[in-house]
């Protein structure tokens, strides 16, 4: 009977212990827990893919076959290639993600959070390529994309706060950039009305990949309060990286078909089997007479470094519990 008893009081005592602080919490409104939801930019330092390798031309030789049931018929001619397809610079482009806070007190927060980053670019123009030994008006579109995810771990610091209605705060963490990927697209599509060809396309890809970079982010925001649990915030932050990188473990592919006697040079591409990838001069002339290599050397390439310091801007929603 007694050894009931004292279980019985033991586990009252140990409901108070759990209950008590909890009701607490609740009623005095001490959150220790927040997510906030957050769409923001980043402007990240991408100087050689904006001034050189977005600027590179395309630039080759291609065959073309004399016109069936003519003296030229058999003969072949080499000509050469060549497309300019300047593309806008990668700027401010949209960074999506998530973060959580712990409150260690009443001026300091423990973040940790995970985003998202992807920046493009797009341009058109119109030339002509040898497909299948003969010589068709093509729309060449140019696609780069470039991205990266990351996650980060930080503290944020209150400097000034009117409870429950607005706060302003600084912030520091540690990032680390992962699964950063590099793409650029050719397609060629053939302009040929009413021809068997129409519409008929040639892609080359190529691709580049890094495992991971770290940085610091540093920064500074406000945050109104709609509620006494749901607030909104505007952040300003900088992002510095360990500096350049390269992309080093890259790859490149075609859906060329046997009988499309043409060699292109890409404006970004490997200069050898185990480089990273790099560019074309941005000032070589696409209209050069490729085909005289004695006259008009091939340009060659130049590594392309990468960096993505630079600032970052977003506008979150808080719910705190």
């Amino acid at each position: 009977m007694n050894k009931a008893f004292f279980q019985i009081k033991a586990a009252k005592t140990l409901f108070c212990l759990l209950v008590l602080p909890l009701s607490s919490v609740v009623n005095g409104q001490d959150y220790q827990w927040s997510v906030s939801p957050i769409l923001g930019m980043h402007k990240p330092d991408l100087k050689d893919i904006n001034d050189n390798a977005i600027k590179a031309p395309i630039i080759g030789t291609g065959t073309s076959r004399g016109e069936p049931d003519t003296p030229q018929a058999d003969v072949s001619f080499s000509i050469p290639l060549g497309f300019e397809n300047d593309l806008d610079p990668i700027g401010w482009n949209a960074n999506a993600g998530l973060e959580f806070q712990w409150k260690q007190s009443s001026k300091n927060y423990f973040l940790m959070g995970v985003s998202t980053w992807e920046g493009y670019s797009l341009g058109r123009t119109t030339g002509e390529l040898p497909i299948q030994g003969d010589l068709y008006d093509v729309i060449y579109d140019r696609r780069i994309k470039i991205s990266y995810n990351e996650f980060y771990f930080g503290l944020k610091h209150v400097f000034f706060d009117v409870p429950n209605r607005y706060r302003f705060y600084g912030r520091i963490s540690l990032n680390e950039l992962y699964d950063i990927d590099y793409r650029e697209e050719h397609v060629f599509s053939i302009d040929d009305a009413g021809g068997d060809l129409d519409g008929v396309k040639r892609i080359l890809l190529v691709n580049g990949q890094i495992t991971g970079i770290a940085g610091v982010q540093f920064g500074a925001g406000g945050e109104y309060y709609l509620k006494k649990n749901l607030s909104i915030a505007a952040e300003a932050s900088f992002l510095l990286t360990e500096g350049d990188f390269q992309f080093t473990n890259a790859r490149s592919s075609s859906d060329t078909q046997l009988g499309d006697d043409f060699t292109l040079s890409l404006p970004v591409s490997r200069d050898g089997v185990n480089d990273p990838l790099s560019y074309l001069e941005p000032d070589t002339v696409a209209a050069s007479n490729w085909v005289d290599g004695e006259n008009n050397p091939h340009p060659g390439y130049s590594p392309m470094n990468v960096n993505f310091d630079g600032w970052k801007a977003s506008v979150r929603i808080t719910l705190y519990y």
